[in-house]
């Protein structure tokens, strides 16, 4: 697998939005009252914004954990019919979002759907083509006989019942079907218990990606961990 950045290089400014241009559409947009009324935080984020993530690899040779949920669950290929189930209160998606799952379906891509009492628990995504991860701005660039798992959640109210890590499995499981051999994953670095699931369920961290952004002007880098830094597990 490859990370492919937007630009050439991997570390350097990018972004058709100078920050003089951000400043004054961020003050036409919130006006300078609305800008004063603004929380330190959330002014900081319109100004400065640091991503960190792991790239986690899984060679699929061996032999995939089984982790049962602690509540009944189905696990199974969402479908078209599927999306209507986002609209309903415990499993409330926007809608762009579900054009978007819509958009995916149409062309292939694959997700499996968690249903408890037949509402959605959460859902999750595979490939076994080249992905855009647009959240941190990268092309994930998949070899023959490489799959990615992404967009792995589950909704709030059947958090703590060990779905995530069946979530995990039935992808890995997925893809070895299809014949694929070693599985990658992207987790934001913030996302502990995502971070905890993948190590427990055989993934190792192959390598970090930064993405910084300041007035409008952004950098980018990736380094691959050592022996040291990313034990097998």
């Amino acid at each position: 697998m490859k990370i492919i950045w937007p630009s050439p290089s991997l570390l350097g400014p990018y972004g058709p939005v100078p920050w003089r241009e951000r400043l004054q559409g961020l003050i036409a947009r919130e006006g300078l009252s609305g800008i004063l009324r603004m929380s330190s935080r959330r002014l900081l984020s319109h100004i400065f914004d640091l991503r960190r993530a792991t790239v986690f690899d899984r060679c699929l040779n061996q032999p995939i954990p089984e982790c049962p949920p602690s509540m009944h669950v189905t696990l199974r290929e969402m479908t078209l019919e599927d999306l209507k189930r986002f609209r309903e209160p415990e499993s409330y998606l926007r809608e762009r979002r579900i054009i978007n799952f819509a958009r995916q379906l149409k062309t292939g891509r694959t997700a499996v759907i968690v249903l408890a009492d037949d509402r959605v628990a959460g859902y999750g995504w595979l490939s076994l083509e080249n992905v855009s991860e647009q959240s941190i701005g990268v092309e994930v660039s998949l070899e023959e006989g490489e799959g990615y798992i992404y967009d792995g959640f589950i909704f709030p109210s059947s958090r703590g019942r060990r779905i995530y890590p069946s979530l995990i499995a039935w992808r890995l499981n997925w893809l070895r079907r299809h014949g694929c051999k070693t599985v990658y994953s992207i987790v934001f670095t913030g996302n502990q218990p995502a971070v905890n699931w993948h190590q427990k369920m055989g993934f190792r961290n192959e390598q970090r990606i930064y993405t910084m952004s300041l007035l409008g002007l952004k950098w980018r880098m990736n380094h691959r961990l050592n022996d040291f830094e990313s034990p097998r597990y």
